[in-house]
């Protein structure tokens, strides 16, 4: 006589998972990764680009500050210190350190502050949006932005501005 059912291994019920059930779900798992990853990727580099954009801000407050009570907007800034002297704003680089920030063409009329995304640092990589610029000239405000190299672009300044 054979054993009793509840013995009998062939009736006993499975337990844990078949090699392909586990292939599958290790399938499932990296096809979510590979569409998560570069969503996340794009979101964090957002968020830096929005500390480029703020430490703009704060520049562009500052001139306009100096320039209510000057006949120019300043272009000075202390390399030995990395400030800007005459605007009392701290640094010449965004918060976090991301971008570094520089002032030209400043006259009577306006002036141009360009963020650069530091080499090195995890924005550096942000390709199309490593410079960013604001150009004030005759209290018209242009918004630019491009890649490390070549010209600034105001047509790109929707996915570089966050605007």
């Amino acid at each position: 006589m054979r054993g009793s059912p509840s013995t009998d291994p062939r009736r006993l019920p499975r337990r844990g998972f078949t090699l392909i059930e586990i292939m599958i779900a290790l399938v499932v798992i990296v096809l979510l990764a590979a569409v998560a990853y570069p969503a996340y990727t794009a979101a964090i580099a957002k968020n830096r680009r929005a500390e480029g954009v703020a430490a703009i801000a704060a520049v562009q407050l500052a001139q306009e500050r100096w320039r209510s009570s000057n006949d120019t907007y300043s272009s000075t800034h202390d390399d030995t210190n990395k400030k800007f002297t005459d605007l009392n704003v701290s640094s010449v680089s965004s918060p976090e350190g991301y971008y570094n920030l520089a002032i030209s063409g400043a006259d009577e009329v306006g002036y141009i502050v360009t963020a650069t995304a530091v080499r090195g640092k995890a924005q550096g990589s942000d390709t199309n949006c490593v410079r960013l610029q604001i150009e004030v000239r005759r209290a018209i405000v242009t918004y630019r932005s491009g890649a490390a190299s070549g010209s600034l672009d105001a047509s790109n300044q929707h996915k570089c501005w966050n605007r």
